[in-house]
C-alpha cells in the first residue's frame, strides 16, 4: 500500500503551498486516477510519490514504512513511469523502450511492449524495424516520428518493465482521439 499522511508541499520561492494536508491511501493492486484542473498539484503528487521531491510536511509511506527510509534507487525500481513531457533519444527503438544496455533476448519483450502501446505497426514498417535509430540527430538513416508516435514508444516502456507500480502522467497528451 502507498499512503500519503497529511502531506503538504511548497516549491522553493513560492508564496503558497501547491499541496496542503493531503491524505490518501492506494491499496496494492488498486487502479486510481487523479483528476483536476491544470496546476492543481497532480504532477507534484506524482513527483512526491517518486521521491523527486520530499514533502514539506507529512509523510509518504510504502508498506507502512516512510519512503525516505528506503535506498532511493531500490525504491524507484518499484515504479515504471510515463510523463506528459516524455523524451525519446537518438538511440535504437529497443534502447528507447528499455533505457538500458540490451541483448538479443530483449527483442521479444520490446515487440510485445510496442504492440501493447500501439507503436508496433509504425515501427515494424521502418527500414531497420526495432533497431532503427529514433531521430536523425546522429544517424542520417534514423526515423523522425510524429509526437504521437514518440509518445507511444515512450508508453511502451511501462509495458516492457515488470514493476509493481505504473505511474502515467497524461500519457496520451500527444495522441489523437482514436489512438
Amino acid at each position: 500500500d502507498i499512503v500519503f499522511e497529511n502531506v503538504s508541499f511548497r516549491y522553493e520561492g513560492a508564496e503558497k503551498e501547491t499541496l496542503h494536508d493531503i491524505s490518501l491511501k492506494i491499496k496494492q493492486g488498486e487502479k486510481i486516477a487523479l483528476v483536476g484542473h491544470n496546476g492543481s498539484g497532480k504532477t507534484t503528487l506524482v513527483k512526491l510519490l517518486l521521491r523527486l521531491y520530499d514533502p514539506t510536511d507529512g509523510v509518504v509511506k510504502l508498506d507502512g514504512k516512510d519512503v525516505k527510509d528506503y535506498r532511493l534507487s531500490s525504491y524507484r525500481d518499484n515504479y515504471s513511469c510515463v510523463f506528459q513531457d516524455f523524451k525519446v533519444f537518438s538511440l535504437s527503438v529497443v534502447k528507447n523502450v528499455l533505457l538500458r544496455r540490451t541483448t538479443e533476448e530483449d527483442n521479444e519483450n520490446v515487440v510485445k511492449a510496442l504492440k501493447e502501446s500501439g507503436a508496433y505497426d509504425k515501427i515494424v514498417r521502418l527500414e531497420n524495424g526495432i533497431e532503427t535509430t529514433l531521430t536523425r540527430e546522429f544517424d542520417d538513416n534514423g526515423a523522425n516520428l510524429s509526437v504521437g508516435e514518440q509518445q507511444k514508444v515512450s508508453l511502451a516502456r511501462v509495458f516492457a518493465n515488470d514493476c509493481p507500480c505504473i505511474v502515467l502522467d497524461e500519457p496520451s497528451s500527444a495522441l489523437d482521439p482514436i489512438a
